[in-house]
């Protein structure tokens, strides 16, 4: 398969990656670069400081009818563009998009599937976007076995991704467009996004000199709860108490779940907290997920000892663990 490769053409590995400088983008490298995407798979949408999705819009809703090429060329992207995930690929597959915090500097080859990388704000931060057998709904999280770490997000549908010419807010550079296929057609999808995440576990294991493992497999089973059951002021109660303490959160979409910064961790800069206030919560950082009784009590508010009506059991997930014998190669 003929990758072109701006950045990196002739690196070697081991070979550092290179110095990014700031340029000067203009309309006509922008269009350019929105039709590459384009012609990959891959749709961009607007976004504002620095590559927050506009307010009032919906991603999930935009992935699963996204905008026309004609529409991506009219939009505005002066605070930042943002890549879809979860979007059907007309070669085949899904979109994932893979947001690498902590990976190596030097990626030997790209997973099956792949459709473009990009080089982060720093040099061992990396955004991949690659084509899925499956549609991943939420997000798969890689962490160190032990400490914790987040390493990896690999999202999929109701999720994306912010990507070049975007210059995030307080960082000392944007990122810079490394590698996509000439002919991405002559890569299908291979793997299911369960696969892909084991994959990216393995190498960076390799790379880090310590065991990565996947954390979350997508939202399936954060939906532990009756939304019929649920009352009414216990939601308004959990509402008011994520407000107070700085979650944020966005106006919910028809699916009914809401994205903002989670309140059990100190971070205000990546909105890694989702809440349906009928349902459940989940934070993809390292919170965990559960019930919307779990979350009242997490919050420490007081519910009702009557609840013998409430029906909260948790339904077996429709993903069944997968033995990997093999290893994944990219």
């Amino acid at each position: 398969m003929a990758i072109h490769k701006p950045g990196w053409s002739h690196r070697n590995p081991g070979e550092r990656a290179p110095k990014v400088i700031a340029l000067t983008i203009t309309t006509t490298d922008l269009h350019q670069h929105l039709k590459t995407l384009h012609r990959l798979g891959l749709y961009a949408v607007p976004g504002w400081d620095g590559g927050k999705l506009l307010p009032g819009t919906k991603p999930r809703e935009l992935s699963l009818d996204p905008p026309s090429l004609e529409k991506m060329l009219a939009a505005d992207y002066s605070d930042g563009l943002i890549i879809l995930a979860g979007t059907a690929n007309p070669l085949g597959g899904f979109v994932v998009a893979i947001d690498v915090d902590n990976g190596p500097e030097y990626w030997p080859q790209m997973p099956k599937g792949f459709l473009y990388d990009e080089l982060g704000t720093q040099n061992h931060k990396r955004h991949i976007f690659v084509r899925t057998t499956d549609r991943l709904e939420g997000c798969l999280n890689l962490v160190v076995r032990g400490s914790g770490e987040l390493v990896t997000e690999i999202k999929g549908l109701n999720l994306s991704l912010r990507s070049w010419p975007t210059i995030p807010p307080g960082k000392p550079r944007g990122y810079m467009p490394m590698s996509w296929p000439l002919d991405p057609a002559s890569d299908p999808p291979a793997l299911t996004a369960r696969q892909l995440a084991d994959g990216m576990a393995d190498l960076l294991s390799r790379t880090h000199g310590e065991s990565v493992r996947v954390k979350n497999f997508d939202r399936g089973p954060v939906h532990t709860g009756d939304p019929a059951n649920v009352p009414t002021a216990l939601a308004d109660r959990i509402d008011a108490e994520l407000e107070r303490r700085g979650a944020k959160l966005k106006n919910p979409g028809s699916s009914g779940w809401q994205s903002g910064f989670c309140p059990f961790h100190d971070n205000t800069k990546t909105p890694a907290f989702s809440v349906n206030l009928s349902v459940g919560w989940v934070c993809f950082s390292t919170c965990g997920s559960g019930t919307i009784f779990g979350l009242a009590t997490k919050l420490g508010l007081a519910i009702s000892p009557n609840r013998s009506t409430w029906k909260h059991n948790t339904p077996p997930s429709q993903h069944k663990p997968i033995a990997v014998e093999w290893e994944v190669i990219f």
